[in-house]
């Protein structure tokens, strides 16, 4: 995707049918790591199988706009915190940075990639990935809504036979991508077309950046 479209198509989503705000929250952030509460082996699953998702401490690893502090360009150091997030029923503080809080509302777009031991023998790994959507508040700007990417990867040793099993060592890391989009606190249904649009338009804009240099 071309900066010219993710630019066009991040606007238009933002924009449609919302009113601006004086001071609205807007920005990008994404963490990582932090490890995931696995269930106890043997498994069937690693991540792929989690209703209640329970989060380490991540780790900041980019930031802009209203989220990028003033020296240096992104506050790596300052205070993270996660919280569990139940998929069945969102709600409730799911991250904190930087004196700004983020609530979720909504979560969708749920893809499980099942437990799969054939690429390397005794080993094995399974994802989890999930669109989320709620408010973030804080630092005296204006309450904006938030939409963000899940994802979690987890591994174990075990078996293949007679299905897929984790045995022994079974661990998970997960990364986040928020993206605020300074429209006012009515937050759409994840799987309208409009946040969506914001979403991939938003997570190629990281990317962009990312690779370009300028987070």
């Amino acid at each position: 995707m071309t900066r010219s479209l993710i630019t066009a198509v991040f606007t238009a989503a933002l924009l449609a049918g919302t009113p601006a705000l004086s001071d609205p929250i807007i920005g990008a952030l994404s963490f990582s790591d932090g490890g995931v509460t696995v269930p106890p082996v043997p498994s069937t699953s690693i991540v792929s199988g989690l209703n209640i998702v329970t989060q380490g401490l991540p780790a900041a690893n980019a930031c802009a706009g209203s989220f990028t502090s003033a020296a240096p360009a992104c506050n790596l150091a300052g205070p993270v915190s996660a919280e569990t997030i139940n998929l069945l029923a969102p709600s409730g503080t799911v991250y904190t940075y930087g004196g700004f809080t983020f609530d979720v509302s909504a979560v969708g777009a749920i893809a499980r990639t099942p437990l799969d031991m054939s690429e390397i023998v005794d080993l094995g790994s399974d994802a989890l990935q999930f669109a989320m959507a709620g408010i973030v508040t804080g630092n005296g700007l204006d309450a904006s809504a938030w939409i963000g990417e899940w994802t979690g990867q987890g591994v174990c040793a075990g078996t293949a036979v007679p299905v897929p099993t984790c045995l022994s060592n079974p661990s998970a890391s997960y990364s986040v991508s928020i993206v605020a989009v300074g429209t006012p606190t009515t937050i759409p249904e994840p799987s309208s077309l409009i946040i969506l649009g914001a979403a991939l338009a938003g997570f190629a804009w990281i990317r962009w950046r990312q690779q370009s240099g300028t987070l």
